[in-house]
């Protein structure tokens, strides 16, 4: 699991790169679920964006949660369903 961070804070950095000022914080992988804490100070752009970019990189079925610096949980699905 510790393998899926870097291409993850890879493809979550590109994705944020079209929310102006929206940076990531950090990304783990805890119980076989990909963790993403990003900064933004607006909206977060779709993450069926980053979903489709993490296919390939990361294992198929794996869950993907967005945090936002307010503290809020998006469950943005998991990479290739």
């Amino acid at each position: 699991m510790r393998l899926w961070t870097p291409p993850a804070t890879d493809s979550a950095t590109e994705w944020l790169a079209a929310s102006p000022g929206a940076s990531v914080v950090d990304v783990s992988a805890q119980s076989r679920t990909l963790y993403i804490q990003a900064r933004t100070p607006g909206d977060l752009p779709p993450v069926e964006t980053l979903l489709a970019d993490l296919e390939g990189q990361i294992p198929d079925g794996v869950p993907v949660v967005v945090v936002t610096s307010e503290g809020r949980q998006v469950q943005a699905g998991r990479v290739g369903g």
